[in-house]
């Protein structure tokens, strides 16, 4: 314990005087901070892995993302409202023909409604919406993260503008996804385009709460 002592005692009067002792301790500080950011992104990104249901529309909530994705039906979805989450039916032959099963309970059906992996795959997106600069790096670290796999997606700049060109042809759900959350990582002013193999696709603007959402759950009650 004396030696211990005698040895920061050392330390001290080695540094006492010196100007750059305060430089010393910012670093030793600001790395002991970066250990305490790990530690805490490794147990959010825990709960988020274990979260299901209404825990992650909880955790959707808090960093701004949504479930559901209301007026996905220009993009060519149909069936029933009350089985949304359903994925496309295709047929043998192509697997993107088909679209989600919406609904005959609403009079403007197509609304998506996410399952929990896609949903957790778009809070991810989001995160690195928030803490991201939205480079060329951080889109495409975006887009895989919203479908949660590796996209061959193609990035042309133009004069305020950027085209998305996806090499092959994007199923309904990954064609729903992107052209409808891809404009929130967009910067102001900048114009996106996506398109794959099939040709454009129509980007859509996100609204995650209708202004008539009281009057499609007043709809659904009176129904029941």
């Amino acid at each position: 314990m004396t030696n211990d002592r005698h040895g920061l005692d050392l330390l001290l009067s080695q540094y006492a005087n010196s100007p750059n002792i305060k430089k010393y301790i910012e670093i030793l500080v600001e790395e002991i901070d970066k250990i305490i950011s790990v530690h805490f992104d490794i147990i959010k990104y825990r709960q988020l892995a274990n979260a299901y249901g209404v825990q992650l529309d909880d955790i959707a909530y808090l960093v701004g993302a949504s479930r559901i994705i209301f007026g996905a039906s220009p993009l060519g979805y149909f069936g029933y409202y009350s089985n949304a989450q359903a994925l496309g039916i295709g047929d043998d032959g192509n697997s993107n023909i088909g679209g989600f099963f919406m609904g005959d309970e609403s009079e403007v059906s197509g609304d998506l409604v996410l399952v929990d992996e896609q949903l957790r795959g778009a809070i991810r997106a989001r995160v690195v919406k928030i803490v991201s600069n939205c480079n060329i790096n951080d889109i495409l670290s975006f887009c895989d993260l919203l479908v949660g796999r590796s996209l061959d997606i193609e990035i042309t700049e133009g004069e305020a503008s950027l085209h998305l060109r996806y090499h092959g042809i994007l199923n309904y759900s990954d064609r729903s996804l992107l052209a409808n959350i891809i404009p929130e990582i967009k910067t102001s002013g900048v114009t996106f385009t996506l398109s794959d193999d099939m040709g454009d696709i129509e980007m859509t603007t996100v609204r995650n709460f209708p202004e008539n959402i009281s009057s499609i759950y007043d709809k659904k009650n009176s129904i029941q």
